[in-house]
């Protein structure tokens, strides 16, 4: 829908609106203007602070616009380093828990085999001797 012929129809039905209000009014010339009279100043009141309030949430945007692009490049660049660092951080204490779980494979694997061999030596001696 073009805006300029969405703008004519609520001029064009604001105009008729009023015509039929002014044709229609059982009120008398000087009530009627004085009762136009602080409708238009009202009108006018809330459009200015329409344009007031406009006014200040481009303001705002613009403000959010700007600290947003100076301030994005700064904190990726902040997750990059945290990144970075954890990541070098964190290769000993890797290091480290592999070497643990290792050592506790390799005791678990003695413990079986010495568990193995447990059982075989009981085996012998529970028979009897011919």
């Amino acid at each position: 829908m073009n805006m300029k012929r969405v703008a004519q129809g609520i001029a064009i039905g604001l105009a008729s609106g009023f015509l039929a209000t002014l044709v229609n009014t059982p009120k008398s010339g000087a009530e009627v203007r004085s009762s136009l009279k602080m409708t238009a100043q009202g009108i006018k009141a809330k459009t200015d602070d329409v344009k007031v309030h406009t006014t200040t949430l481009k303001q705002s945007v613009t403000d959010l616009t700007a600290v947003t692009k100076n301030n994005i490049p700064g904190i990726v660049n902040d997750i990059k380093t945290s990144v970075t660092t954890f990541t070098t951080e964190i290769k000993p204490v890797v290091a480290n828990l592999q070497q643990h779980v290792g050592a506790m494979q390799q005791t678990a694997q003695e413990m079986q085999q010495h568990l193995e061999d447990f059982k075989k030596d009981k085996k012998k001696t529970s028979e009897p001797t011919s």
